[in-house]
């Protein structure tokens, strides 16, 4: 072959030969680069069927693009030559490496966090390697893995079911060559050597074996010939006594997890052992460590089962080991120590609808609620292993939190606060109630919580019935809401959030007697606040303001800080929006939790978006901190020449940008807490939710920003303006505990009449009325998630669904033929018939891309906030063990 012309590939010399045939060096005469090609044999293109296989697998090979996996060119044919056009990689196989001896720990462990990633890559695209041996590997010499024949023994052999592993081509090629069998057969996964139908977990194993023999220089199953070496594989064990001996042993847990012959214990994800060679290539004692010393206990000292863990977790730390087991002593002198707990590829925290963590009591699991398959859900992980377990029932889940005795987790969904049990049994609901505000779940078996919006606290027994009203609102004192509470040792005191004006000096942590009703502010500038038991009488307040917690000693009898000024303990903690709260939680043996802040850019621009998805920043109305939620804050006047938007900037104001001009002017006053702008349909006034005396009613201002603000609405529950009719009918949402988010209609007679509209035991919200006012489309969890319906206007008969897969922030086109509506990053587009009957179209996608509010312009444009930068999904949760010790040396007590 060499010296030959296989279309516009020259060969130019071979470079091995293998079980899918031979691999030679070509000059790409095209392209004028220097190629791989891997010849096809002559049976594989005589038959037609395998042919095309491998065809639709090489195209599935080819869209893999990560720089430690092998690119794949193309699949060519010339002169009934099948062949393979892929990347030429310099360098030498790991094969070749270790004929040299082993690689040394560390080198070894880089090598294995490259080729992690690449199996981590393709099995997101549901590519598995199935053949990873250490001559499928090769270091280029700048120490760059690459990995080689990605996917191709299937694309070579297809999927069969459970095939014959005679059938494998790195078998059956090499069947009468000595030593290529064990080199072979040796990196494959039991299931794979029975034959079985096999998944990602093989890749694990393999990982395994290649890791193993890196180190060591010795195959982890050993054997003379290959009915030995399988038999070694299917029934045998690896020999980790060859390991050395100084080896961490969060090493020797991977070794053990990637080379469990039970699928159920084996690493679900090669993620998990990434993480883990992370962590220890993190460790500042290194990768070799000291073996940990028995501990001899003094005599006549007696040690229950709680102090020989504690013994046993601080040989742990000394060893340099994850620590996971976290009930430590509660009051001991230790060392805190830092741990990253990465969710699995393809979840990510549900951050912005209340706290997503909660760490039980005893310190022994973290239940988080993330994004799973596009729902949010609960999840557990227990502390004291690698186990994650989604509890079944949690679809919806927000906000988790724990029962004293740590067996239960309550939680809101779309309807109801709720409770599971730990054991993951059916959830069971508590109290007709939808989301939340914080919730906490006292010894004796009550919870009190906190409606979002408007609201005071409530109190209802863990196992169901009528929840009657704790507290009540200081209207006088300006405030807004009751969130986030906690009770305190013994049950008879709470310490809550009272949140109220526009910014973090109008926010308070107040206690309250239980037995008295006695309410006292114990500290004013932030939110979030808990109480933490650092000492057995006495402890800490920690609190939320502007991204980081700060803690100060408080006495839990008295209900009064005892130190001088609060110190900041931890920075750069997330923050949730809606509704307002701290993403933090810690256990009572001394562990804290909490999701770190991700890259939520207050700066951020308007853009013009085409239905393409064309991006046109207007740099004219310059970088600010305009509000990014998707279903408000945005308004296009009625002409189109000017835009009413939302800027949070510590408090929060409504401002008019010229369209035709390119300025922008103020038109509500600055401090005055405005929110949530539509224009009225003469274009002349801008509505909005104001936050006046402690309520949150709707005003009007003319738009040029003179003259006073006028209030048109009235009552104590929070209203929003969403939508003007034609004929002046302003359609407004009205939020109380008991009501839930119901749909209200302001009409502009001699009364200014406010009358309820849509009110169900769901939540309807963001109203938006059609072209001519016959319509309204508005948005409803009655499925259990939000989706976009219509009915007609002023009728309530049963109206249309108009989305399918979950859908927000509905608008309609100025001529009422279509419907578009957010579902994620996604902007969804329906097109709409109402003559002679109502018909809407299946939802199609215009584009995707992470905006914040935005408004349809008569040219079909869509005016819209755009972060400067992208925002990056949270993936991951910091733990911080023996914390405890760390709040008492940065806050002593006095």
């Amino acid at each position: 072959m060499i010296g030959r012309t296989l279309a516009h590939y020259e060969i130019t010399s071979q470079i091995g030969k293998g079980g899918m045939g031979e691999v030679y060096q070509a000059k790409d005469m095209k392209l004028g680069r220097d190629v791989a090609i891997k010849v096809l044999p002559e049976e594989f293109a005589r038959d037609h069927d395998r042919v095309a296989r491998f065809q639709r697998e090489a195209k599935l090979l080819a869209s893999l693009n990560h720089p430690n996996i092998a690119a794949i060119y193309g699949l060519e044919e010339s002169d009934d030559i099948h062949f393979l056009v892929m990347e030429l990689i310099k360098g030498d196989t790991l094969a070749d490496q270790l004929k040299r001896g082993p690689i040394p720990v560390e080198e070894s462990l880089k090598l294995a966090l490259q080729i992690a990633e690449a199996l981590e890559a393709a099995h997101e695209k549901g590519v598995i390697h199935r053949d990873l041996k250490p001559a499928n590997i090769k270091a280029t010499p700048d120490g760059k893995v690459k990995i080689l024949d990605f996917g191709l023994a299937k694309a070579f052999t297809g999927d069969q079911g459970e095939v014959n592993l005679a059938d494998s081509p790195t078998v059956s090629v090499a069947a009468t060559q000595k030593g290529v069998i064990l080199g072979t057969a040796a990196y494959m996964s039991p299931e794979q050597a029975k034959g079985k139908v096999v998944d990602k977990r093989t890749d694990i194993w393999a990982f395994g074996c290649v890791l193993f023999e890196m180190i060591t220089g010795k195959s982890a199953f050993q054997g003379e010939d290959l009915s030995e070496v399988l038999a070694s594989v299917i029934k045998g064990d690896s020999n980790l006594a060859q390991l050395p001996v100084n080896i961490h042993t969060r090493i020797r847990e991977v070794f053990s997890r990637c080379l469990q012959k039970d699928l159920r214990k084996r690493y679900a994800d090669i993620a998990d052992a990434r993480y883990e060679i992370e962590q220890v290539m993190a460790d500042p004692h290194g990768v070799l460590v000291q073996p940990v010393m028995a501990v001899k206990p003094k005599k006549g000292l007696r040690l229950g089962l709680p102090w020989v863990a504690a013994v046993l977790i601080l040989g742990l730390i000394i060893a340099g080991a994850a620590v996971w087991y976290l009930k430590s002593p509660p009051y001991g002198d230790q060392n805190p120590i830092y741990v990253e707990v990465n969710l699995p590829p393809g979840d990510q925290l549900m951050t912005d609808l209340a706290p997503p963590i909660a760490v039980s009591p005893d310190g022994r699991s973290l239940a988080y609620v993330a994004i799973h398959s596009g729902v949010n859900k609960l999840f557990v992980r227990s502390l004291d292993s690698y186990k994650i377990r989604l509890l079944p029932g949690t679809e919806g889940a927000e906000h988790p939190f724990f029962s004293p005795d740590s067996k239960w987790i309550g939680f809101y969904n779309s309807d109801h606060l709720m409770k599971v049990s730990l054991a993951g049994e059916t959830p069971t609901p508590i109290y007709d109630i939808g989301s939340s505000g914080g919730a906490t779940w006292g010894e004796d078996d009550t919870i009190v919580f906190a409606p979002t919006g408007d609201s005071c606290l409530m109190r209802v027994s863990a196992d169901g019935g009528e929840a009657t009203i704790l507290t009540d609102l200081d209207r006088a004192q300006g405030e807004s809401s009751h969130r986030w509470p906690q009770f305190l040792p013994g049950g008879k005191a709470l310490l809550f959030t009272a949140l109220g004006g526009n910014g973090w000096d109008e926010f308070k942590i107040v206690a309250l007697r239980l037995d008295t009703g006695e309410r006292s502010t114990v500290l004013k500038g932030g939110h979030t606040g808990r109480f933490v038991p650092t000492e057995h009488s006495a402890g800490h307040l920690v609190y939320y303001r502007a991204n980081k917690l700060l803690a100060i000693p408080f006495d839990p009898i008295h209900l009064k800080i005892i130190g001088s000024s609060p110190v900041t303990i931890v920075e750069g903690i997330a923050e949730s929006a809606s509704p307002i709260g701290a993403e933090y939680s810690f256990s009572a043996s001394g562990s804290l939790a909490y999701v770190p802040a991700s890259l939520r850019y207050l700066d951020r621009q308007l853009v013009w978006v085409d239905r393409k998805g064309t991006v046109e920043p207007i740099p004219d109305a310059g970088v600010r901190s305009y509000y990014n939620k998707i279903w408000l804050g945005l308004s296009i006047s009625p002409d189109g020449k000017r835009a009413a938007v939302q800027i949070d900037s510590g408090t929060t104001e409504i401002w008019v940008y010229d369209i035709e001009r390119h300025t922008m002017s103020q038109c509500t006053s600055e401090g005055s807490s405005s929110q949530f702008p539509i224009w009225t349909q003469d274009g002349e006034r801008i509505t909005y939710t104001g936050f006046r005396d402690g309520l949150r009613n709707i005003y009007w201002k003319i738009a040029d920003g003179k003259g006073e603000e006028q209030r048109i609405t009235e009552g104590e529950n929070m209203q929003t303006p969403r939508s003007w009719s034609p004929k002046g009918e302003l359609c407004f949402t009205d939020w109380s505990p008991t009501t839930k988010n119901d749909l209200w209609i302001l009409r502009l007679d001699g009364n200014r009449r406010q009358e309820p509209f849509l009110s169900t035991q769901f939540q309807e919200g963001e109203a938006q009325f059609s072209p001519n006012g016959s319509w309204l489309a508005y948005v409803t969890n009655e499925t259990g998630r939000r989706e976009v319906y219509v009915l007609r206007y002023p009728e309530t008969s049963k109206p249309w669904q108009i989305s399918r897969e979950g859908g927000d922030a509905p608008l309609w086109s100025h001529d009422g033929s279509e419907l578009f509506y957010r579902n994620g990053d996604k902007m969804m587009a329906v097109d709409i018939k109402t003559e002679p009957g109502f018909i809407a179209g299946k939802p199609r996608l215009l584009f995707e891309g992470q905006f914040g509010p935005g408004d349809v312009a008569s040219d079909g444009r869509f005016l819209m906030v755009q972060p400067l930068e992208p925002e990056q999904p949270a993936t991951k949760i910091h733990l911080v063990l023996n914390w405890f010790e760390e709040l008492k040396q940065k806050a002593p007590l006095p």
